[in-house]
């Protein structure tokens, strides 16, 4: 099985990139306090800390279980290794919480505000790829 990325530009309106954009930093914040339980409870496994941290990422930074479960991953990822913190950059989507339809070259994603349906702009080579793909497992949001 070979993994393939490709990048997709995204032409949200302005309602849809404010809704990205407080995903992206709702998703660092809850990056670094899952990071900080992390020190201090000196617990790396990702499963150990879901049970620490899951509810309140859900409650204080508003995020959806699998947003939450994939800051949880990401932390988990770094193990505390010079992990100085997270700045509001990116978000990990995968399959539940990621949709694409190459034929409307749109893309469904989760948002702290529900979720939002975003036009793509992609050349023939995405296209090409994206329809030729037999699963799209996740996703990378960059600001």
């Amino acid at each position: 099985m070979s993994l393939l990325s490709v990048k997709c530009k995204l032409i949200p309106n302005a309602s849809t990139a404010d809704k990205l954009s407080r995903t992206v930093d709702q998703f660092a914040n809850a990056c670094n306090y899952a990071l900080r339980v992390a020190r201090q409870e000196n617990v790396w496994n990702k499963f150990a800390l879901q049970k620490l941290v899951y509810r309140e990422l859900r409650e204080r930074f508003g995020l959806s279980a699998n947003l939450a479960v994939r800051a949880i991953a990401r932390v988990g990822k770094r193990k505390g290794h010079k992990a100085g913190g997270f700045k509001a950059t990116s978000v990990d989507y995968d399959q539940r919480i990621l949709s694409v339809n190459v034929k409307d070259e749109a893309v469904s994603l989760s948002t702290v505000d529900g979720r939002v349906r975003v036009p793509m702009r992609i050349a023939g080579y995405q296209r090409h790829l994206l329809r030729s793909a037999k699963s799209i497992q996740g996703g990378q949001l960059v600001s």
